[in-house]
C-alpha cells in the first residue's frame, strides 16, 4: 500500500512540475488509507492525461493485487 501511495505522489509531483519527495512511513499502517485518500485527492485534478492514466494503471494494478482470487 505504501509502494502505491508513492508512487500516486510521485505522479501528483510531476504534474505539478516539482521533483517527488518521499512519502514519510507512519508509525501506524491504520493512517495509509488516509495517505491514500489525499493522494487520490489530490490527482482527481490532474488535467495531464498521460499522467492521469498512469494514476489509474497503479490503481487498477493495485485493485488486482488485492483482489484478485477472492
Amino acid at each position: 500500500m505504501h509502494r502505491l501511495i508513492q508512487g500516486l505522489a510521485d505522479l501528483c509531483a510531476e504534474a505539478e512540475g516539482r521533483e517527488p519527495r518521499p512519502v514519510p512511513r507512519l508509525d501506524n499502517d491504520y493512517a495509509l488509507p488516509d495517505q491514500l485518500r489525499v493522494m487520490t485527492r489530490d490527482l482527481a485534478t490532474v488535467t495531464d492525461e498521460p499522467v492521469a492514466e498512469r494514476a489509474r494503471e497503479l490503481l487498477r494494478a493495485a485493485h488486482t493485487a488485492l483482489f484478485t482470487g477472492l
